[in-house]
């Protein structure tokens, strides 16, 4: 399972993706995901939530972004509960060359990564601990 909170395309375009089956036989979200994309600008915070069955609710800058095709179903939100009460969650922040959400109104960036830059800053997570040791709490 993967769940994108965001993918972006620069300072224009933010992608919420649910990736709850493997394959792309095009079942609700496989492979190719459940997705909803939304327009953002330089800055903006991401508050994102979990229900006790399973569904994830991504905030932008206050704003739900739940506009998905195809729209996740409660097999999908289960897939969710499933993982995370058994395995849990490892976050992961990179940048990459390759897909980015697109609708036709985003610019086109040059430079590449040697010119792309981002910042994760204030970066709460409220959880239990399902596997492994407390981690190290910041001062």
């Amino acid at each position: 399972m993967e769940l994108d909170i965001t993918e972006n395309n620069g300072n224009c375009l933010l992608q919420t993706t649910w990736h709850t089956q493997t394959g792309t036989g095009g079942t609700d979200c496989d492979e190719w995901g459940c997705a909803s994309i939304m327009h953002i600008s330089n800055s903006y915070t991401i508050n994102t939530t979990f229900s006790t069955s399973g569904w994830m609710k991504v905030y932008i800058n206050g704003v739900l972004n739940d506009n998905f095709s195809p729209e996740p179903d409660a097999t999908a939100a289960a897939t969710i509960r499933s993982t995370l009460t058994t395995i849990g969650a490892a976050l992961w922040s990179s940048q990459w060359v390759g897909w980015v959400p697109d609708d036709g109104s985003c610019p086109t960036y040059g430079g590449g990564l040697d010119s792309s830059v981002f910042t994760v800053a204030n970066l709460e997570v409220y959880a239990s601990v399902i596997q492994g040791a407390e981690p190290t709490v910041c001062a």
